[in-house]
């Protein structure tokens, strides 16, 4: 049982519900009990679809192709395409992105990434050497040009860009 002190006509008492379930709210009022019911759903996990990642607060839209993924760590979530990794809040709107040096194959719980040839990699990423391939590039292009990280970007991700005449 909680009390609250009335300021203005109105009051207010924060409620942090931690497990799914349903619940019951009552207020015993002046002018007799008020109860409300509801029923807090489990929160769903991400998802990947073709329009891009279902998160708790919304779509993150992603471009077409092979995303890898998703590995949820925490409140934290990544997904990844050739040598782009994008992370995303569970909680927030927050994205960041992060360039590997190689194709990344899988994500592991760390969080950390399996790249062509064999290595394995935290994320983010230690400042390494690019070790990708032409075509890594050539498929980070339209992942650069839909979804517009923002800059500083390690050096190689600009040989990813249109070259200018």
């Amino acid at each position: 049982m909680e009390e609250v002190e009335v300021q203005g006509g109105r009051f207010a008492l924060p409620l942090t519900l931690e497990a799914p379930g349903e619940y019951r709210v009552r207020l015993n009022l002046p002018s007799g009990a008020l109860e409300g019911r509801f029923l807090l759903l489990a929160p769903t996990p991400p998802e990947l679809t073709p329009e891009g990642l279902k998160l708790p607060w919304g779509l993150l839209p992603l471009p077409q192709g092979p995303w890898v993924g998703p590995l949820v760590e925490g409140d934290r979530v990544y997904v990844a395409q050739g040598l782009l990794v994008v992370e995303a809040g569970l909680k927030e709107e927050a994205v960041r992105y992060h360039f590997a040096p190689a194709k990344v194959l899988a994500l592991r719980p760390g969080p950390e990434a399996l790249l062509e040839g064999e290595r394995v990699l935290p994320i983010p990423f230690p400042p390494v050497p690019f070790q990708g391939k032409e075509e890594d590039l050539e498929a980070l292009r339209p992942l650069l040009l839909a979804l517009n990280p923002p800059r500083p970007w390690p050096y190689f991700a600009y040989w990813a860009l249109p070259r200018r005449p």
